[in-house]
């Protein structure tokens, strides 16, 4: 069975790496060769066939082990690193330093959850600020559309409800400016883009790269979401059944894999006007509803 053994640093502190070459190797080897007890099922043969050292060294290792040591660092057990056991030996203070490896290994994983959670975070406010102004600006289109029905209208109807659920998108030119993560141009393309294309599920080390790159010069998510928005409308990004191509269709990672490409599909898009994307956040009354900011932001967490 494979095992691993952490390697501290101090080893090269201690009184073992004043000893001969041989005798350092038969040390590593037992290091790696010791099982989650510290115990090392081998023959001295064995051993020293699995270190690489001849027989003889081999031994004048095991016996500096096997003896105490006045020099040691650790007092206990009189400086001796080995005890002989049936079938082998166990390393001495091995649990010592496993549970000092487990506790090291168990800090970095939470600093590193920690670092994550700082970057979702930041990330979040972003949208946050970005869906708290197109709160406002769907409020001010609804007022404005409702205004132009009750001008244009000739008879009198049923009247309106009072709190009608819009769909209306977010502009290019309503996004308040901010720094744009990845996780929210991944957001735009998830809530924008409509089935045949692909939304992302998750944002991988490569894309997570791609669109770092493409965000150093594109950093403003105005320009995202009206080309997001522009080719969710090209028939020929949404698997068109005809041409070399017919059951291809665009994908983020498609769109991020050079400036050139995020340019040339920009341009096309401001040539052809800036149409709302296709889907969008939902508003109840003109304002962010609860449930949808919600939804929004758990989806920005499953990604990363």
């Amino acid at each position: 069975m494979s095992g691993y053994t952490k390697l501290f640093e101090s080893i090269l502190e201690s009184t073992v790496w004043l000893e001969s070459p041989p005798v350092k190797v038969v040390w590593i080897t037992l290091l790696a060769m010791a099982d989650r007890d510290g115990c090392v099922e081998a023959s001295v043969p064995g051993l020293a066939k699995r270190a690489g050292v001849e027989r003889p060294y081999c031994e004048q290792a095991l016996a500096k082990f096997l003896s105490p040591d006045p020099d040691s660092r650790t007092p206990d057990h009189e400086g001796r690193r080995l005890e002989a056991i049936p079938g082998g030996w166990r390393l001495l203070n091995y649990e010592t330093y496993r549970e000092r490896a487990t506790k090291e290994e168990a800090t970095n994983k939470a600093t590193e959850r920690q670092r994550r959670k700082r970057e979702r975070d930041k990330a979040l406010q972003g949208v946050t600020a970005v869906t708290n102004h197109a709160g406002h600006a769907i409020a001010e289109a609804g007022k404005q559309e409702a205004g132009s029905r009750k001008a244009e209208s000739s008879t009198e109807g049923p009247p309106e409800p009072a709190a009608k659920e819009w769909g209306w998108a977010l502009q290019p030119d309503q996004v308040t400016p901010h720094k744009v993560s990845p996780l929210e141009v991944i957001a735009v393309w998830n809530e924008t883009v409509t089935s045949p294309i692909p939304k992302a599920s998750r944002l991988t080390p490569e894309r997570t790269k791609r669109i770092t790159a493409r965000l150093v010069s594109y950093p403003n998510l105005s320009d995202w979401i009206l080309v997001i928005g522009w080719l969710n409308r090209q028939a020929w990004c949404r698997a068109p059944g005809t041409g070399n191509h017919p059951t291809w269709t665009a994908t983020l990672d498609w769109l991020c894999k050079s400036d050139d490409n995020v340019q040339k599909h920009l341009e096309q898009a401001q040539a052809h006007g800036s149409a709302a994307p296709a889907a969008k956040p939902r508003t109840v009354g003109g304002v962010m509803s609860a449930e949808e900011t919600d939804r929004y932001r758990k989806n920005l967490r499953k990604l990363s």
